[in-house]
């Protein structure tokens, strides 16, 4: 009954758990936190819907608290950006406005963000705020020559400067001390690591998720609840269940190797096997023995 009523719970917590809890909004750190607009890339990828069509068509050209500031396409730039520009696979489009709502155009406009991320690169992304310190190694360079994304393990989402509008690409932006930078980072990323040439200002409440993790988590659910008819049916063992279930997200590229390694609790393995082996010694030199007759 353990494993059903277990499934059931987390079925019930994905669909259901969401209106019992009470929505309480982030408050922002300061008045001048909640005006800072910024200017953020999206990519027009091959599944865009509105490849062909002009920005009118697409629904662009009136956005709440964000406007289309320019288009690049190759080398070119467009700006400002007319309402009968024919939008094509590969477009990089500029726009400035509260983050909050640049945010929202990955779910409402099917756009990637960031452009200059790989697809894949990060799989679940957190949002800082960072302002560039006066000592930072990155001051004075353009930003794609920095190897930002190995180096920090992090993208670039938006830069905001002065409150003023740069018309340019992230990656040709030059740095410079008191920029703030939106950074999308990844799990290998550690704020101690960047504390020279960044203070941290905030973590925003939002998170990005890469489209592909929607369907990564339908695969997981799918396969835990067919291990678990396999367990129930009796064909196969937990332990069996288990390892299989391992190997079959490994194969479908749902969890990584180094993954598995950084989940696995060494120092608790270590323990346990240790009490083993004190245990073994306990009973063949007949102290456990000489205990559980003397209590």
């Amino acid at each position: 009954m353990g494993l059903p009523a277990t499934i059931i719970g987390i079925a019930f917590l994905i669909f259901f758990g969401g209106t019992l809890l009470p929505d309480k909004a982030v408050k922002p750190h300061d008045e001048e936190g909640a005006r800072r607009e910024y200017l953020c890339e999206f990519k027009v990828g091959s599944d865009y819907p509105y490849i062909g069509k002009n920005l009118k068509q697409a629904k662009l050209r009136k956005l709440e608290g964000v406007f289309l500031a320019s288009l690049f396409r190759g080398s070119l730039q467009f700006t400002p950006v007319p309402s009968s520009m024919v939008i094509k696979k590969d477009d990089i489009l500029l726009f400035s406005g509260d983050i909050s709502r640049i945010s929202s155009l990955q779910k409402t406009k099917s756009l990637k963000i960031p452009a200059h991320v790989e697809a894949g690169q990060f799989q679940y992304m957190k949002v800082i705020e960072a302002a560039v310190t006066p000592r930072s190694s990155l001051l004075f360079r353009k930003v794609k020559e920095t190897d930002f994304r190995s180096s920090y393990h992090a993208a670039i989402l938006a830069v905001h400067r002065h409150g003023k509008h740069l018309q340019s690409k992230i990656g040709d932006i030059v740095l410079k001390p008191g920029d703030i930078l939106l950074l999308a980072v990844g799990k290998e990323f550690k704020k101690e690591t960047s504390s020279i040439d960044f203070y941290f200002l905030s973590q925003l409440n939002d998170s990005l998720f890469n489209p592909s993790i929607r369907k990564k988590g339908w695969t997981s659910l799918f396969l835990l609840g067919f291990m678990a008819l396999l367990v129930i049916a009796d064909i196969i063992s937990i332990i069996e269940a288990y390892g299989t279930g391992v190997l079959l997200l490994c194969l479908f590229n749902i969890i990584s190797n180094n993954e598995i390694k950084s989940f696995i609790q060494w120092n608790v393995l270590v323990l346990i096997a240790s009490s083993f082996g004190i245990g073994a010694a306990l009973a063949n030199s007949g102290l456990a023995e000489f205990i559980a007759h003397f209590t």
